[in-house]
């Protein structure tokens, strides 16, 4: 008898692994499909606005955090640009080096981007760029999900007039860590 009730235990665990699995956000910055934005360094074309943003930084899934910082063109007037704190400007001709590329689970919506910058004024916080479909109307990047790069098997890129990629040695925002 309790042979088949630890067999049954065993075999619940196993039957609850995969939906764990998928529900953990994954760090795919090193993955080949993000190499044209993983660890590059982009010139911002215009003055964006920086927002703190109340609740839990995506890229701390398993701790929690208050808030998290966001860059965002106010002309987009995306969500977060009305609920978040302005709390300074990445001035046009400043650098931002993408740090960190995360495949976010999104619940029963799929997936979706989370990609993160180093800003030299941040104190060492990262600047989330506008990449998730689900909240952050229009993002910046291409293909929409990570759903999608699946099918498609298209590289990540920028995709936003706002960002223009320079040469790593003159990337000014390494200053920061």
């Amino acid at each position: 008898m309790e042979t088949c009730v630890l067999d049954k235990k065993i075999s619940f665990l196993i039957f609850l692994v995969p939906f764990l699995v998928s529900c953990a956000a994954k760090d795919v910055t090193s993955d080949a499909f993000a190499a044209k934005i993983a660890d590059k360094c982009f010139k911002v074309t215009k003055d964006l606005n920086i927002y703190e943003i109340k609740g839990s930084d995506k890229d701390k899934v398993s701790s929690f955090s208050s808030s998290y910082l966001m860059i965002g063109d106010p002309s987009e007037k995306q969500r977060f640009t009305k609920t978040g704190k302005f709390i300074g400007t990445v001035k046009n001709g400043e650098m931002l080096l993408i740090t960190k590329v995360i495949d976010f689970p999104y619940g029963s919506a799929g997936n979706c981007w989370v990609v993160k910058a180093r800003h030299k004024n941040t104190k060492g916080k990262l600047l989330e760029i506008p990449s998730c479909w689900v909240w952050d109307q229009p993002i910046w990047i291409e293909p929409l999900s990570p759903i999608e790069q699946k099918n498609t098997d298209k590289e990540l890129l920028i995709k936003a007039e706002q960002l223009k990629e320079v040469p790593r040695g003159n990337c000014s925002a390494q200053v920061s860590k």
